[in-house]
């Protein structure tokens, strides 16, 4: 209603390198067995162990670590996009004056209203949905609301097997057409580079929904090609304040991530 009236503006998702449009948190690509879950949001822990917002003030506190919730959100906004070129919606953060910063419900608009077919949702062997290890369309549709994804009437509505076909069909081919600049990016595993991240998870995934047993089609990530690039380490670099505000403080190519390892501390950070 606010976006037909005017009042908001969401921008494009833009086109990838591959000429496929740029990958949505509502994307095969991207998700895994419990899809469009998590935040893209980071915290500081403080010497005596509580997390607190991460503001440019916060940063110059006795900051001891930097924690995030590694589901499809963090990973769409903190590595697969700038891997690819892929630009983020980012807005002001009222916390934060000066800097703008990606969140969920701009992840979840860009999704809604530009994600191609076939769109992905919350298939009804989610680990994250189930009760007994049973389908529960109750939970599911929970878990659905929460994330914008559309109510379903009756579990066939959200057939495993569906989303296992393509899950295989969209994710490899993508993989092998993006496999160079992916294995060029770092991954929220340390040591180890976003291709061969991604490829492992897939193939988790794949697993734990029982793909083969659904569809009769072997796991099709195990045959992906080998990364032929040596594990990425993670490039400590100096606070940048221009790549701060503008959301560029984890851009996962050069690497700017400031959570932790660097060889100044973040009571140095300033403007």
């Amino acid at each position: 209603m606010v976006r037909a009236q005017g009042l908001l503006a969401v921008p494009p998702i833009g086109i990838a390198p591959d000429g496929a449009p740029c990958p949505t948190v509502r994307d095969f690509f991207v998700v895994d067995m419990d899809p469009d879950d998590g935040v893209p949001t980071t915290y500081l822990i403080t010497a005596n162990g509580n997390p607190i917002q991460k503001t440019l003030n916060n940063m110059k506190l006795n900051i001891q670590a930097e924690i995030a919730n590694d589901g499809d959100h963090h990973l769409v906004s903190g590595f697969v996009s700038p891997s690819t070129g892929c630009q983020q919606w980012l807005v002001q953060d009222l916390a934060d004056p000066g800097v703008k910063r990606n969140a969920l419900p701009m992840n979840e608009l860009q999704a809604l209203y530009y994600q191609p077919m076939p769109v992905e949702a919350l298939p009804n062997t989610d680990p994250m949905t189930t009760t007994n290890n049973a389908p529960d369309i109750v939970k599911l549709n929970l878990y659905r609301k929460a994330v914008y994804q559309p109510q379903i009437n009756n579990l066939v509505e959200a057939d495993p097997a569906v989303f296992c076909r393509s899950y295989a069909n969209i994710t490899v081919p993508r993989l092998r057409s993006l496999s160079t600049m992916l294995k060029n990016t770092v991954s929220p595993m340390a040591g180890t580079n976003l291709f061969d991240f991604m490829k492992t998870r897939c193939s988790a995934t794949y697993a734990a929904l029982n793909c083969v047993g659904l569809t009769g089609v072997q796991d099709p990530f195990v045959g992906l090609m080998k990364s032929a690039s040596a594990p990425i380490a993670q490039k400590k670099d100096y606070f940048n304040w221009e790549e701060y505000k503008e959301g560029g403080y984890d851009d996962a190519i050069t690497y700017r991530s400031y959570r932790g390892g660097h060889t100044q501390e973040f009571s140095k950070y300033s403007k």
